[in-house]
Order: C-alpha cells, then structure tokens, then sequence
C-alpha cells in the first residue's frame, strides 16, 4: 500500500511506453514493470500423494488465504449462534 495515497481501488491507468534512455523517472513518477514469467513445478503432497503444479519459488503450504479461512470460523460461528436464536 505505499501508493494508497495516490491510486485507490479499482483505478483505470493509461501506461505510455518511454525509453529509459532518454531520461530517468523523476520522484513520484509512476514505473510500471513487466511481471516475470511464472515457471511451474510438481509438487507431491506427502499427506495424500497427490501430484500438482505449482509456482516456482512459492511455498505450496501457502495455497490459501490464512485471513479468510479464520474469518469463515468465525462467520460460521455466528451464524450458529443466530440459528440458535443468540446466546
């Protein structure tokens, strides 16, 4: 987030494309990079032996969103609690 300040959510930018040759970006211009290419590579999960593709270099454990998986308890438990008509 550290251009919160200057682009929000959802924002649409026109990207013109200008040699670097004919001058360095000056402070608080935008530089927009090419993402590198994803190389993939099997992975055995030892659990269950199951064979998939992942991302070279990111760590197959990480394959959800720690934040939302807590969240869905949660959301899970108070619905519960409505369900049973509150505590």
């Amino acid at each position: 987030l550290s251009m919160y300040p200057t682009f929000d959510i959802n924002d649409q930018l026109a990207v013109e494309k200008v040699s670097k040759l004919m001058r360095p970006p000056l402070r608080g211009e935008v530089v927009v990079f090419d993402p590198p290419p994803l190389d993939f590579r099997p992975f055995i999960n030892k659990r269950t032996g199951e064979i998939s593709e992942v991302p070279d270099g990111i760590d197959p454990g990480w394959d959800y969103n720690p934040g939302k998986a807590g969240w869905s308890r949660v959301l899970e438990a108070t619905q519960a609690t409505i369900d049973s008509g509150g505590p």
